[in-house]
């Protein structure tokens, strides 16, 4: 279904979409512009698996693929925008930002029945917030462009086993991993690089002295680790670098 929203239709999918396993988008409609994504538009179609949407789209919200269990693919085909906010990598959507301001390609949104190993693009810089969290994906591989790993960003993946850092060139940019980033992942061992210079470690709301006893203390899970079954922490070694492990212990300069 269609609305025009001024500028461009927005698309939704009908109630009695239950059986689709592949939908494409088309770009125009009753001679306008397809330009949106409605929020919800395909959520709680658990039999879609691809999804192709074109380049004139410029609104996707994350809400739109919510309860899509089996989809696997959301891919953006070429349909002569001037300027593309949306791409896609291997079935992952990435995001650009708006025309006025407009950034390095960032994961929007992976497909919640993708499975497997997963490379991150050359370029990317920055993974928000949330990007992989749920995913079902095994092994993520993260390119040494990446500077900003966010909060959560692959919190709740339950099959990841592995994570693997790129070694960089000469110059590496530095490394900020965020609160909860790697969450209740799978892993029991990583390898940092050199080049990080921020993580986040704090594991308590309060200190010890605002309790009557130790039993009082809660965690808040800030900790980039929380619930990961971690055993062992290697970073690569450098004179620079601000943190260091020995016997698979972290430690800071």
């Amino acid at each position: 279904t269609y609305t025009w929203m001024g500028n461009g239709y927005s698309v939704r999918a009908p109630a009695r979409f239950g059986l689709v396993s592949s939908v494409t988008v088309p770009a125009q409609y009753n001679g306008g512009k397809v330009t949106q994504i409605a929020g919800n538009a395909f959520a709680g179609f658990s039999s879609l698996k691809e999804i192709n949407i074109p380049d004139t789209v410029t609104d996707i919200p994350v809400s739109a693929f919510e309860g899509c269990t089996a989809l696997t693919a959301v891919n953006v085909y070429y349909a002569g925008a001037n300027y593309a906010r949306y791409s896609s990598q291997d079935g992952v959507l990435y995001d650009s930002g708006a025309e006025n301001e407009t950034h390095a390609p960032q994961p929007a949104y992976m497909p919640a029945g993708k499975t497997g190993s997963y490379r991150i693009p050359d370029g990317v810089t920055a993974i928000p917030a949330n990007a992989f969290a749920g995913s079902k994906i095994d092994r993520v591989v993260i390119p040494a462009s990446v500077t900003q790993i966010g909060t959560e960003a692959f919190a709740g993946c339950e099959n990841l086993v592995s994570v693997v850092f790129e070694e960089p060139g000469a110059s590496a940019p530095a490394l900020t991993i965020g609160d909860r980033a790697f969450a209740d992942c799978a892993f029991t061992s990583i390898s940092l690089p050199a080049r990080l210079a921020n993580i986040s470690l704090a594991r308590y709301d309060a200190t010890i002295s605002q309790f009557d006893d130790l039993s009082d203390l809660t965690e808040t899970a800030p900790d980039a680790f929380t619930g990961t079954p971690l055993a062992y922490i290697e970073v690569a070694k450098s004179a620079s670098a601000a943190y260091r492990s020995e016997d698979g212990v972290l430690f800071r300069g």
